[in-house]
């Protein structure tokens, strides 16, 4: 059980998973946008 209430800490291991968040977080972001109005639209920064 997670210390973490709806935080997996397999899916957050970076030596398992490099990079899934930044991968996802830009394949969300590009089917979001289209549904949105021009002066709403979403984009992804990685922050190190």
């Amino acid at each position: 059980m997670s210390p973490f209430p709806g935080v997996d800490p397999y899916l957050e291991h970076p030596e398992i998973w490099p990079g899934v968040h930044l991968l996802l977080t830009s394949v969300l972001v590009g089917a979001d946008n289209p549904m949105k109005r021009s002066e709403c639209k979403s984009s992804t920064v990685r922050l190190i």
